[in-house]
């Protein structure tokens, strides 16, 4: 590593994504460091289905999109890819850019799971930093057929929430979105844009893919790409691949379960076994009828608003509704579906899933994809039938009177499938899919905890120079979408590592 031709920075930030952008753009502001931002894709400047917000359904399964392969079982009977961001801005550049803060209730959890200092009052400076670069826009409520669906929820007795102002909780809203017109706001925009006029102190390199991070003597020195290229770091790493990306950066740089790397032939540099357990996303499944008026969403954004319902026995929300109107080209349709034309949905997600799963590696050459098994239903159950009962409210909600005019013939799960837990089990378990939020797979917790990857400072255990900063450190899935939580994990890293300097 002492070859002078070797590329040398204080900070290497690893994946631009929408905590990665954030680290990067805050270090060379505030410290005056000179710092690399890594993007393993191309720049988003100038890809129009990335610029236009409406557009992100194209982006699914392109060259701008992992779409991992995933295992999942525990008796999950449908097929699904796990999309992920192969841009610049991440999956702030690949979203439907919902823009919902996380709540009083994550940030408790979160305590108790040994993140100190990530509770709401600690964590209010950096909320406040990242809303002043972002732009975020409610939804201009205009299309009919979605006001609609928004007056039936309010009749099914659900109250009207704005979420401008109140804390996420049971009721119905119009969505926030960051953006500005139909245009995308992500991390990219707000921090890096144009990149032709950032300071020479932070330099963005893109479709350079990381293989490894380098150490020496148990301290991270730098990072080889896959083309081979050494780039040192001589203060950090900072790790901002993503839930899918950053634990399989750790295991192939021989950071994880001792036994799990040994039998695939990596060396090990430090024995950390949480590293790429507890996966969690936001299980989702698409309640589906036939519009009975034409459908046109209006500037092509198929979601507006959505609904929050909480279980039984009160509490927090465990079911997040997204309702979309659109027609059969969206990227959630069944085969079955095509050519029917208009339709809408109440889809009904869980915020608060018990089902955990794992990253790991396939193999130890870094080329390879991560072998993802999300354990769908592994839960004993309790999963199953929270979105059975889902399933049963969203039928309430679209049966009341302001829904009417548009209810047509229910398509998913279908007149068929009668109310019994029988029947539509074993629907949930045939259409569920997966919200594109994978989370927990480098978790906050306690200096030496065994069950983290990185302590309340985002610091991989056991190493020195080597931190952790995207949705892989939620020590638990946020109840909301999770766009501006990442965000906010890359303004909290940036401003614990600023202090510390």
């Amino acid at each position: 590593m002492a070859d002078s031709a070797v590329e040398r920075y204080d900070y290497l930030v690893v994946g631009g994504g929408s905590a990665g952008c954030i680290v990067a753009a805050r270090l060379a502001e505030r410290l005056g460091a000179e710092v690399c931002l890594l993007e393993a894709g191309p720049s988003d400047e100038g890809l129009t289905d990335v610029e236009v917000l409406p557009n992100w359904p194209r982006l699914l399964g392109t060259d701008l999109d992992y779409a991992y392969e995933v295992e999942t079982g525990d008796g999950y009977e449908g097929e699904m890819r796990l999309a992920a961001a192969r841009v610049l801005g991440g999956s702030g550049s690949h979203n439907g850019g919902i823009a919902l803060l996380p709540t009083a209730g994550d940030f408790e959890r979160w305590l108790a799971r040994g993140a100190a200092g990530w509770d709401a009052a600690s964590l209010r400076p950096a909320t406040a930093a990242m809303l002043e670069r972002l732009e975020i826009e409610e939804a201009p409520a205009q299309d009919e057929c979605a006001r609609a669906i928004v007056a039936a929820a309010e009749a099914a007795g659900f109250p009207a929430l704005d979420f401008a102002r109140d804390e996420v909780g049971r009721g119905v809203g119009w969505l926030r979105f960051t953006k500005r017109g139909r245009m995308r706001v992500s991390s990219a925009t707000g921090y890096l844009h144009p990149l032709a006029e950032l300071p020479d102190n932070l330099s963005v390199r893109t479709d350079s893919p990381v293989a490894r991070v380098l150490f020496d003597d148990g301290a991270a020195v730098g990072v080889e790409l896959l083309d081979g290229t050494r780039i040192e770091a001589t203060a950090e790493v900072v790790l901002s691949a993503g839930a899918i990306g950053s634990p399989k950066l750790l295991l192939q740089s021989g950071i994880g379960a001792r036994d799990q790397l040994e039998s695939l032939g990596v060396d090990v540099v430090h024995d950390v076994p949480a590293v790429g357990e507890r996966l969690a996303d936001h299980p989702e499944l698409m309640v589906v009828w036939k519009a009975k008026q034409a459908v046109d969403p209006v500037d092509g954004q198929v979601m507006e608003a959505v609904v929050f319902d909480c279980p039984p026995a009160g509490g927090e929300p465990d079911v997040e509704f997204h309702t979309a109107v659109f027609t059969d080209d969206f990227y959630g349709v069944p085969p079955e579906l095509r050519g029917i034309g208009g339709m809408f949905a109440i889809a009904p997600s869980l915020t608060r899933p018990r089902s955990r799963g794992r990253v790991s590696l396939r193999g130890s050459d870094p080329g390879l994809p991560p072998r993802i098994e999300l354990r769908l239903f592994s839960d004993g159950g309790g999963d199953e039938r929270a979105l059975v009962r889902a399933v049963r409210e969203a039928r309430r909600i679209v049966a009341t009177e302001p829904l009417a005019p548009w209810r047509g013939e229910e398509l998913l799960p279908g007149p068929g499938v009668a109310e019994d837990d029988e029947a539509l089990g074993a629907f949930v378990r045939r259409g569920t899919t997966t919200s594109f939020h994978p989370a927990g797979t480098c978790a906050i917790g306690a200096p030496g905890d065994r069950d983290a990857v990185v302590d309340p400072s985002l610091r991989v255990q056991g190493v020195e120079g080597l931190r952790v900063a995207d949705a892989s450190v939620f020590p638990e899935i946020v109840l909301v979408n999770p766009a501006l939580s990442c965000m906010l994990v890359g303004e909290r890293c940036a401003e614990l590592i600023a202090a510390e300097r």
